[in-house]
């Protein structure tokens, strides 16, 4: 029981980090699909 509860654990933290990583990425990829949004507007009405 103890040894899974370490590898649990583990595990948690492990997906923690992988959750962070791909946050991050869907944040960026989010802003850049905005900005790419944004500055097709702004060509348009400018």
């Amino acid at each position: 029981m103890e040894k899974n509860n370490k590898e649990m654990k583990n595990l948690k933290k492990k997906d923690i980090k992988k959750g962070k990583k791909s946050m991050v990425r869907e944040l960026l990829e989010t802003v850049i699909s905005a900005g790419i949004i944004a500055f097709i507007i702004i060509t348009f009405i400018g």
